[in-house]
């Protein structure tokens, strides 16, 4: 699986629309008098939306595995949209599943609203590692720096 914008995706694009395109009145901004045709161009070129829900996507996934496992036991691993995929895939509730992986994606979900993880304070909720962690980590390499200087290269 796949998110867009890794490069293995297809932009999604607006030719009714015209953004992106020397005919809009925007240039590559979006006027006001394109929204109605832009908000409709994805499904009128790729027909139902829902076939790009999480649902969907791991439903696939359960008829891959169902389709092409070995019949005694399958582990997932998912990363970044991979993990989330994978989270969804767990509701489905595979028998041949026995075990999931999920790395390197933030899941809120059954989470109650106070422990909920919004991207938006996840420089709040992350402060912690970076202050005491990371910025401990630059302090000591600074500390460190005239130990491991150079000495075939001029000081500056």
């Amino acid at each position: 699986m796949d998110h867009g914008g890794t490069g293995r995706s297809t932009r999604l694009d607006c030719v009714a629309a015209q953004a992106t395109r020397t005919g809009s009145p925007l240039g590559d901004g979006i006027a006001i008098s394109e929204v109605s045709e832009r908000t409709n161009a994805p499904e009128n070129e790729y027909g139902d939306l829902a076939l790009f829900s999480m649902t969907s996507a791991a439903t696939d996934l359960s008829a891959f595995i169902s389709d092409y496992s070995n019949g005694a036991s399958t582990i997932v691993y998912g990363a970044t949209y991979g993990a989330a995929v994978v989270e969804r895939l767990i509701h489905l509730a595979l028998p041949t599943v026995t075990g999931y992986v999920m790395d390197s994606i933030s899941t809120s979900s059954g989470a109650y609203l106070k422990f909920f993880e919004y991207m938006s304070t996840s420089d709040t909720d992350f402060s912690e590692v970076s202050d005491k962690v990371f910025f401990s980590f630059v302090n000591w390499i600074k500390s460190a720096e005239p130990t491991f200087t150079p000495r075939d290269f001029p000081q500056h």
